[in-house]
């Protein structure tokens, strides 16, 4: 039954052109979307051997859009022809709205990953050349692509008909009650657009809060907290409107490290203090990884309960917090060698016990005792 409504449908010239048509569009919708496919191959791969990056986001950024505009208006043409057929003026009718709505989608899928692109390649510059850190990038793409998806929202019901002027008064409206209502979260926001803008930190450096008695390195700035890891490896995550209201402290961009560090030397050895302070001072200004520019201090500091403290007070040229160890204990060690070379000792906590008269006990008394 089936294959004689065919057989019958196709005896009719009209309906044989028609299925000509047809099938001549489809095969050039297929044959433009190949050749579109190719030339983006041949051209990416021309365009990753060059230095530029940018180029490369724009190519890919069109790929996907031109796929969708190929085939999206190749087939509201096919449809558009199907009605005088089988007479269903509706499809006719709506396919010129379609095809503004498939134009407006593939101009927010260029935007949208072009943004995406650019704050990859952004990412991926070297550290010497940034202007912005990763954060800042990923930050300003995602405000980027938010506000395209909202223009495009609009964009789309305008383009099938729905009338957005009573919708924009009622979210002037709504986004008043929203603000009253989500305070915290708008500081939260606000809070991390001025992390971007003033840069108080950056992804990856070590950052402390002593008002909060917080401690980590910063691995994600959001939109509502920033997640630091703390030294113990626990993940903390703090809201972005704690940051505006206490002092920042960041260990991270630090020039030097100090070394600030008290010695004692046993009272027996005052006599020796004098040159063992000189040669101290000779020693930090003749130490390779000591910073000769900065202040340098050797003296002696005060009378300690069981010593004479000697104060060394210098900043090494790392950073590094390893490195930093590894040249302080050198220090230490050095200061070590001059205070025995001086015939002195370091000193360690002591109590000497006067007795003025020996304390005897006769027999007797020891007896009784007993």
């Amino acid at each position: 039954m089936i294959l004689d409504i065919i057989t019958r449908w196709l005896l009719e010239p009209a309906n044989v052109m028609w299925l000509v048509q047809m099938l001549s569009m489809l095969l050039f919708i297929y044959v433009l979307s190949f050749l579109e496919g190719r030339f983006y191959n041949r051209a990416l791969e021309r365009l990753k051997q060059t230095s530029k990056v940018w180029d490369d986001a724009l190519v890919i950024s069109l790929h996907q859009p031109c796929r969708l505009l190929i085939w999206g208006v190749g087939l509201s043409y096919v449809v558009q022809h199907a009605p005088k057929i089988f007479s269903v003026s509706i499809l006719s009718e709506s396919m010129e709205g379609i095809r503004v709505f498939l134009v407006i989608v593939a101009g927010v899928l260029f935007l949208y990953k072009l943004t995406g692109q650019i704050e990859q390649n952004l990412a991926r510059v070297e550290p010497d050349k940034k202007s912005f850190d990763p954060a800042t990038a990923k930050v300003i793409g995602r405000a980027l692509r938010t506000i395209l998806l909202l223009l495009f929202g609009l964009m789309a019901m305008n383009a099938i008909g729905i009338d957005i002027s009573g919708l924009l008064t009622f979210g002037g409206v709504g986004t008043l009650v929203i603000g009253l209502a989500g305070k915290e979260l708008l500081s939260n926001f606000f809070g991390g657009l001025f992390i971007i803008w003033d840069k108080p930190f950056t992804v990856g450096e070590w950052i402390r809060l002593p008002d909060k008695n917080l401690e980590g390195v910063v691995e994600e700035i959001g939109w509502r907290m920033t997640r630091m890891r703390t030294f113990d490896r626990r993940p903390m995550f703090v809201p972005n409107a704690t940051f505006s209201s206490v002092a920042i402290e960041n260990p991270s961009r630090m020039y030097n490290r100090r070394i600030k560090h008290n010695v004692g030397v046993r009272y027996d050895d005052a006599k020796r203090i004098p040159g063992i302070v000189e040669d101290i001072r000779a020693m930090l200004r003749e130490h390779p990884d000591i910073d000769q520019r900065q202040f340098m201090m050797v003296h002696l500091l005060e009378f300690g309960p069981s010593s004479l403290d000697i104060s060394i007070y210098c900043f090494t040229k790392t950073t590094n917090w390893e490195a930093f160890r590894d040249v302080q204990e050198d220090v230490f060690l050095r200061v070590i060698e001059i205070i025995e070379k001086h015939g002195g000792e370091c000193a360690f906590p002591t109590r000497t016990l006067h007795v003025p008269e020996p304390v005897t006990m006769d027999q007797k008394e020891h007896l009784s005792t007993t």
